[in-house]
């Protein structure tokens, strides 16, 4: 059996959880930037926004899994609501909750465009992924901020 320091572990567990977040921020910027962007073609933004999808659910539960693992390394020490620190977990939680259930509707959003996309090998007109999704990755994004935000100060004290 293999010896492992829990410092080790810890920090195994802690730098997942902010690569899981860069990944997840940073996806969502770049899409929602893209997005709104003159395209040429939506089929090359909606291929990215399909891969991405995958990407950020992989995360998301990379996200769940290591904060779960967070909160039960720090056990009995966690706060409680009532402190700051609490607060700010609370919403935290509040503000994950509210992402994955909206990530739900954008991912269901951008499998429906692929789909219709694929079948008429072309975007109806009535369609356009730049009005569709873009504002659902801005919203993405922006919840992923506010959650990194409530990290820092949880982190840093309030």
């Amino acid at each position: 059996m293999i010896a492992l320091d829990h410092h080790v572990l810890e920090l195994g567990v802690r730098w997942l959880h902010v690569a899981s977040m860069a990944l997840m921020l940073g996806g969502a910027l770049l899409l929602w930037m893209s997005l709104r962007a003159p395209l040429t073609s939506e089929a090359a933004p909606l291929r990215a926004a399909t891969t991405y999808e995958g990407a950020f659910w992989a995360a998301a539960g990379l996200i769940v899994l290591t904060g779960v693992g967070n909160i039960a390394a720090f056990g009995r020490a966690l706060l409680p609501a009532e402190t700051g620190w609490g607060v700010a977990f609370l919403w935290k939680l509040l503000v994950i909750v509210g992402l994955l259930g909206a990530s739900v509707v954008r991912s269901l959003a951008v499998a429906q465009l692929a789909s219709r996309a694929s079948e008429t090998r072309s975007m109806p007109a009535t369609v356009s992924p730049t009005r569709a999704i873009a504002r659902l990755y801005g919203v993405t994004a922006g919840a992923i901020a506010l959650a990194v935000a409530l990290a820092v100060v949880m982190a840093h004290g309030t």
